[in-house]
């Protein structure tokens, strides 16, 4: 089955999760969302548009909803108190926003059958796949090859790690860096015949490898793509 994306759009989704975040109802939000863009994207002409402004409104309310998740539990980013697939919804929410927010295009889509999350789009126009990981009590990170092709130079994986009581940390990483394992970057062919899982890339978390993890900080890798 194929990937049908829609785009968020990077300029009207910070105002929206700006005046979602102060309080403000979804009614009030879309009236002064088409009020300031309506025209400039002409609304409801082009129904193209009014699906892409419908859909920046709908990300960023779904996107403040998850924080105000956290938000709840004392104030704190308890993230023990949160599920497993909450924390995984939490992370794509939150890689989806820093890269609007750092004036990427996002598209989204609701079928996500080759392991992509989104796709981003940048001020020259290329397109890039987004795989987000996220690991709260564990120091590995599976990536099963059959869904991360490392010699898509387009393909980048985003990975948050949650530590109790700390926003989580952030790093992005070219799937082309496992061409050549490591330490950290592992590879995994399981091609024993005793073994029977599938083959896998891996990221191999420890005290020793976190130096080298620490080199693909989102901050500063994120500069690569402007």
């Amino acid at each position: 089955m194929g990937l049908a994306f829609e785009a968020i759009n990077p300029d009207i989704f910070p105002v929206a999760l700006k005046l979602f975040k102060s309080g403000m109802d979804r009614f009030h939000v879309a009236g002064k969302i088409f009020k300031q863009f309506g025209k400039k994207w002409d609304v409801p002409e082009n129904e193209l548009h009014t699906a892409m402004i419908d859909l920046s409104i709908t990300e960023a309310e779904s996107c403040v909803k998850s924080m105000e998740t956290i938000d709840i539990i004392d104030n704190r980013f308890d993230w023990l108190k949160l599920s497993k697939m909450q924390i995984g919804k939490y992370a794509e929410y939150y890689a989806k926003m820093e890269f609007t927010l750092y004036g990427f295009e996002v598209f989204t889509t609701e079928v996500d059958d080759r392991g992509i999350d989104f796709i981003i789009k940048d001020k020259h126009k290329n397109f890039l796949e987004i795989q987000v990981k996220s690991i709260r009590n564990s120091n590995y990170v599976l990536l099963p090859k059959e869904k991360f092709d490392i010699t898509n130079k387009n393909l980048y994986l985003v990975l948050l790690i949650f530590n109790q009581n700390k926003i989580p940390d952030m790093f992005l990483i070219p799937a082309n860096t496992w061409e050549i394992p490591n330490s950290l970057f592992v590879n995994r062919e399981y091609n024993k015949p005793e073994q029977k899982s599938k083959p896998e890339w891996g990221l191999n978390i420890s005290g020793k490898t976190m130096e080298i993890l620490n080199e693909y900080k989102f901050a500063n890798r994120i500069k690569e793509l402007l």
